[in-house]
């Protein structure tokens, strides 16, 4: 495998993603081969959340997005981080550079929130944890999390959802955070990197807004096909039109799928506004198409 890099169109500059180097880049670039070189690059992780991960800059643009929009919706947040075993054996988690001053990105993803990359300078200074994360004042005041580990087997996942659901019944917005991302089935490997459709339902069924993580894969077409693909489950599992997804371009290429109950649809639309016009620099805002999300389950399955 090598790590590609976008060959910056009309002067913008985005970092290498792990991908298959024929297929477009994220930005719709064109793209070049480039060595594996962490140094060079040092903002990429993929996976979502183990206690290893706290403090990255996955972190500080998933909770920067969190509290904009709490702040502008006034939604009671609960977090289900999907929490995973940490996983030693690899080099994730140490994806910190951005906290520098030196570092290409510092200023202006602290002018984004700069209380929030101060509390994550402190996490990671003072031990990486995601018990250390919750207590550093980087959540909405009021949230509620779930940090109990994912069960790996079928009666102990269920145990485990059960658990979660009964934790967050009081929150109106979820925020769902698995390692990978989303699918459909509990089949295949490491099903405990996922969140499962049947799961999110269960939120939105009794009327709480979902936001969810997914991490970009190697899936044919690129990041249009992918977020249309996954937005189309979403919504055809949970009866819920998304308002679309937040493509994160900071670190690996990361989405947040947006689904509003319809009782806080305008209001996460007006944080979602708000929010895109503070972080433009660095995200992009993809809203959901269902005609397109048509074409791609015709063409991709």
């Amino acid at each position: 495998m090598q790590q590609t890099g976008c060959w910056p169109p009309l002067g913008r500059t985005c970092e290498p993603r792990l991908t298959n180097p024929r297929l477009p880049c994220a930005c719709r670039g064109w793209t070049r081969r480039l060595p594996l070189d962490r140094a060079r690059w040092p903002f990429c992780h993929i996976g979502g959340m183990q206690d290893r991960y706290a403090g990255d800059v996955g972190d500080f643009m998933k909770l920067g997005l969190l509290r904009a929009l709490v702040h502008g919706s006034g939604l009671a947040l609960g977090v289900n981080w999907y929490l995973a075993p940490d996983e030693s054996h690899n080099a994730d988690g140490k994806h910190i550079a951005y906290l520098s001053p030196t570092s290409r990105f510092h200023k202006a993803l602290r002018a984004c929130d700069t209380e929030l990359m101060t509390s994550l300078s402190a996490v990671v200074a003072t031990g990486r944890s995601v018990a250390a994360l919750e207590a550093s004042g980087t959540l909405p005041s009021g949230s509620t999390t779930y940090a109990t580990q994912v069960g790996e087997h079928p009666h102990a996942r269920a145990t485990w959802h059960h658990g979660a659901l009964e934790r967050l019944a009081g929150c109106n917005l979820v925020f769902a955070d698995p390692d990978n991302g989303i699918r459909r089935t509990p089949a295949g490997a490491k099903t405990v990197k996922y969140a499962l459709l049947d799961e999110l339902a269960d939120y939105t069924t009794r009327g709480q807004s979902l936001v969810v993580y997914h991490h970009a894969d190697r899936t044919p077409g690129g990041v249009s096909v992918q977020v249309a693909k996954r937005l189309g489950e979403l919504h055809a599992r949970t009866g819920i039109e998304p308002l679309g997804a937040v493509i994160a371009r900071r670190g690996s290429t990361r989405f947040f799928f947006v689904l509003p109950a319809n009782s806080h649809r305008a209001a996460l639309e007006d944080a979602l506004a708000n929010y895109q016009r503070t972080w433009s620099q660095h995200v992009d805002w993809a809203p959901f198409d269902s005609e397109g999300a048509r074409r791609v389950r015709q063409v991709f399955g």
